[in-house]
């Protein structure tokens, strides 16, 4: 019974770019967890690489990554040959080990 008006700012920021890459590698470790025969609780060593921008969002990310997945450590290497997880127009490379 009156007018509601809605604003929405739908521009993505940097910032909410590299948070997408991180959910969707979040999400991809995750399936690598399940088909690695990985219980929830298990604890894993994580080795990542990608272009500079993933880089730069794995480092904006860090706790993130590693709260979510449990990873004890996470290391980025470059040219590291692994899974692929796609995050919008962009690849990870990602290996994952129990810790």
């Amino acid at each position: 019974d009156g007018t509601l008006t809605v604003g929405l700012d739908t521009k993505i920021t940097d910032e909410l770019k590299k948070e997408g890459y991180v959910r969707d590698l979040v999400r991809g470790i995750q399936n690598l967890r399940k088909e690695s025969g990985l219980h929830v609780t298990d604890r894993i060593s994580l080795m990542l690489s990608g272009d500079e921008e993933l880089k730069a969002a794995s480092t904006q990310f860090s706790d993130f990554i590693a709260n979510e997945t449990l990873a004890t450590s996470c290391s980025w290497e470059e040219n590291l040959f692994g899974a692929e997880i796609e995050a919008d127009n962009k690849t990870w490379r990602v290996k994952i080990e129990k810790a």
